[in-house]
């Protein structure tokens, strides 16, 4: 089983900590320069790649899968179709269910076409896939994802060219998850990497200056926490995680 794709930064000590995106809700309304779109979460963010909770983003409380059934579950909409078209055969939902699920809806399609003349698609519902398209070096808006209502923008923090490798690994696995869609030009793309200040440019109503915390670099004098701990510099917020710049025992 894969694990879970997670944004995650560095600190001094080689600490993996997750660093915060911004989730906003992009159908609401019509944005303007000074009224952007509402935010829905701020928060560390995990993409589940596999297993039962496979193909959703998580970011705090908020939740959007980017695949799902909708109409209710393979095996009962089988049934419904094998009483319609083959009642004999109906104990053969169950078994074809489990054979052809999460995501393989349109192999069964065309075997049960070339077999009854009919298929899923006439009945309501199925294998549902969210859009996700880049609209941004950093932004990515997620539409008509199964059992959520709305659309939604996710904007991770620049500087881009620190961002390039969790990017690909993130796009990856959506174009295996969701419908994918790049909006960006690569020039532009390399354009923000090359000159971060061009990372400004952003839609309408979309947090464009959106960055992690900064860590500030080490200095004295040493510094003693409530909890007894010792440390040099600044202490920082990095994706809800409180963390100490140079913490060590004292």
């Amino acid at each position: 089983m894969a694990a879970p794709l997670r944004f995650l930064g560095r600190d001094e000590w080689f600490a993996l900590i997750p660093l915060q995106v911004l989730v906003q809700r992009v159908d609401l309304h019509k944005p303007s320069e000074d009224e952007p779109y509402p935010s829905e979460a701020e928060g560390s963010f995990i993409m589940e790649v596999s297993g039962p909770q496979g193909g959703r983003i998580t970011v705090g409380d908020w939740v959007c899968p980017l695949c799902g059934e909708a109409g209710g579950p393979l095996e009962k909409r089988l049934s419904e179709f094998y009483a319609k078209h083959c009642p004999d055969k109906i104990e053969r939902a169950a078994i074809l269910a489990e054979e052809f699920g999460a995501g393989r809806e349109g192999d069964l399609n065309v075997l049960l076409k070339q077999t009854y003349g009919a298929d899923l698609t006439s009945q309501p519902g199925g294998w549902i896939k969210a859009l996700v398209r880049r609209i941004a070096p950093l932004t990515f808006v997620i539409e008509d994802a199964p059992g959520v209502e709305g659309n939604y923008a996710i904007t991770f923090p620049g500087p881009l060219g620190k961002r390039t490798k969790f990017l690909d690994a993130f796009e990856q696995n959506v174009g295996r998850l969701a419908i994918w869609r790049n909006e960006v030009p690569q020039a532009s793309l390399d354009d923000c990497i090359r000159d971060p200040t061009k990372e400004i440019a952003s839609p309408l109503g979309i947090v464009a200056n959106y960055m992690e915390t900064m860590v500030p670099e080490k200095a004295g004098p040493l510094k003693h926490d409530d909890d007894g701990k010792s440390y040099y510099g600044t202490k920082i917020r990095a994706g809800g995680f409180r963390i100490a710049q140079g913490l060590r025992s004292g």
